[in-house]
């Protein structure tokens, strides 16, 4: 006897649902579901004005002067069976096609966020995500970047962009954390100094991950030295590096994972397995049974001040 296609139903939702260590998304990105719009407004935080003394009158900023709107798009994915095949499997062996169907669909968040990073679209702010010119005050006149080099900070500078060690690793994630944590909103207070303890480092190069995983791993590093960052994490600052094999060039990105407002902003307005089993008249056309899985998903540019970009390169 066939297995009833609603067991697919439930393999996909319990794969679905299930724990992903892999989904790195939700560590950087606001991720909404039951958005009821394929264009969604989202208010920018860059107005939320300090904290000042009454002076008889309250003051107002309007958060539409930095919104930023969230554009969602239909995707599917399907996978069809023999109706014959289908009729004779007794034991669900088409069941794997289905958990890996939800795999996908579940990390497809990863992509979307990784083509907001790369794409490198503009933000609330009116420039470019990454960027070197991202004014910090209201009347613009003050500016600041998060898109950085060897330049800016000069331990992004190694022996070999393509191998660095440990121990070069250890100083650009160092730096590059105090660059972040020195970013400034657009009321000119400090947008991650006072409360930021976690980072993403996203690393698109096998032999950088590695490098990155030894420096945040080890107290003493491979020149016997002792490891720079043992003082972050002795103060609770935690950095996480992920390798994203889609992630290419000499480019690594840290995002601020704990924050309320992350560096990207996705979202879903639908989301559903959809289940055309030997009864249906799609099995009765085409003599094959079909299991799909359809969604409406988004993502944009997010807060650019959780976020910032370097570029590797080799010393003079």
């Amino acid at each position: 006897m066939a297995v009833d296609i609603k067991n697919y139903i439930g393999a996909f939702m319990d794969a679905y649902n299930g724990p992903f260590d892999g989904l790195w998304a939700n560590d950087v990105a606001n991720i909404y579901t039951g958005l009821n719009s394929l264009s969604t407004i989202i208010p920018g935080m860059e107005s939320v004005p300090n904290l000042a003394a009454f002076s008889g009158t309250r003051q107002k900023n309007v958060p539409t002067d930095f919104e930023i709107t969230l554009t969602s798009a239909p995707y599917e994915s399907s996978v069809e069976y023999p109706l014959d095949n289908y009729n004779l499997d007794s034991i669900g062996i088409f069941e794997n096609n289905v958990r890996e169907l939800a795999r996908k669909a579940r990390y497809q968040f990863n992509k979307l966020v990784t083509a907001v990073l790369t794409t490198n679209g503009i933000c609330s702010d009116g420039q470019n995500f990454f960027d070197t010119d991202h004014p910090y005050t209201l009347s613009g006149a003050q500016t600041q970047k998060n898109l950085v080099t060897a330049s800016d900070i000069s331990t992004l500078a190694v022996a070999n962009k393509l191998t660095p060690t440990d121990v070069e690793m250890a100083n650009v994630i160092l730096d590059l954390f105090a660059h972040l944590i020195g970013l400034k909103d657009r009321q000119g207070d400090e947008a991650n100094g006072e409360d930021c303890r976690s980072v993403t480092l996203l690393v698109g190069d096998m032999k950088k991950w590695t490098a990155a995983i030894k420096a945040v791993s080890n107290e003493r590093l491979s020149n016997l030295s002792d490891n720079p960052l043992q003082g972050l994490a002795d103060g609770g600052v935690k950095v996480k590096p992920i390798f994203v094999p889609t992630l290419t060039g000499d480019s690594i990105y840290m995002l601020r994972n704990d924050g309320a407002v992350k560096a990207v902003i996705a979202g879903e307005v639908v989301a559903e397995p959809i289940a055309l089993g030997p009864e249906s008249e799609y099995a009765r056309e085409h003599r094959k049974v079909l299991f799909a899985y359809d969604a409406v998903r988004g993502a944009c540019p997010g807060r650019y001040q959780s976020a910032v970009k370097a570029t590797l390169s080799n010393a003079a």
